[in-house]
């Protein structure tokens, strides 16, 4: 999800002053050479990224079973904060686009 973006000027003082290197390969598809290509203004985009990790290792111990629980996180993505992360950190995890829904609760939506 996008959290974040700008579009800026391109100064003295910028890191992306450079110029735009571009792969052949994308060159190639507009017939052109955009190696002397200058940016007056570039997209900054700052994105996040839910992820889930299923680690498995085959052991030998017994543990009780718990239904999975993915705590809750209040907030709103117009913080007034100028840190991405805390923006993310504030978002609800998307639980019914990582569970599908339980048996008994299969049409009751």
């Amino acid at each position: 999800m996008c959290l974040d973006s700008k579009l800026v000027e391109c100064g003295p003082q910028r890191m992306f002053d450079s110029g735009v290197t571009l792969p052949a390969s994308v060159c190639a598809k507009f017939d052109g050479d955009f190696a002397a290509c200058k940016p007056q203004k570039v997209v900054l985009i700052t994105i996040g990224l839910f992820t889930i990790v299923q680690l498995e290792r085959s052991v030998q111990m017994m543990i009780p079973a718990y239904d999975y629980a993915v705590p809750d996180k209040e907030g709103s993505t117009n913080t007034g904060s100028d840190d991405p992360c805390e923006v993310f950190k504030k978002i609800k995890f998307p639980v019914n686009q990582f569970f599908p829904p339980k048996f008994n609760e299969i049409g009751q939506a």
